[in-house]
């Protein structure tokens, strides 16, 4: 068998083959001028969540519910975090608060983890927990008019985990 010979490329092909390669590249100037004409997006201050269209509510246990209405998405998204995170674990248990947090959606008093999972699933919401160093976030995202279940998984995860010995 011969033995194989590497392709030989001249000097114009291996420059040409480099050139084209390359990003093209635009100078500040031209940039600022396209950007003079109108032809880069601009941000829609209006779209932007402030104190003007945010609403805070305290209630009676003490939870802050921070709400802002977004008229052209009908979806809704629950983000929360509880102060309970790594720095206030022992150090003979280091990464209780994580592992924790993970095993929250393994099962509840109500419902199994395949139940939980598949339900989330079958509306194309999500739902997720984390452990952080100073806190514990949860997340989740669902279309508005699944809104009760969502707050209902979130609720049982939270409150009635039974952390099952397979998982």
């Amino acid at each position: 068998m011969a033995p194989l010979k590497k392709a030989h490329l001249n000097r114009k092909d291996t420059k040409n083959a480099k050139k084209n390669n390359r990003p093209k590249r635009v100078s500040k100037k031209r940039r600022a001028s396209k950007a003079a004409k109108g032809n880069l997006p601009t941000l829609d201050g209006s779209a932007m969540p402030g104190p003007d269209d945010t609403t805070r509510v305290e209630l009676p246990n003490g939870i802050v519910v921070l709400t802002r209405e977004n008229f052209s998405s009908p979806s809704v998204v629950v983000d929360g975090s509880l102060q309970a995170g790594s720095l206030d674990e022992p150090r003979d248990k280091a990464g209780l608060a994580r592992f924790t947090a993970a095993c929250l959606m393994r099962g509840t008093e109500r419902r199994a983890f395949a139940e939980i999972y598949e339900q989330i699933e079958s509306i194309g919401a999500r739902f997720s927990a984390g452990g952080g160093t100073h806190t514990t976030g949860f997340s989740g995202k669902a279309l508005a008019e699944d809104l009760d279940f969502l707050l209902g998984v979130a609720a049982d995860a939270l409150r009635r985990p039974i952390f099952p010995a397979e998982h």
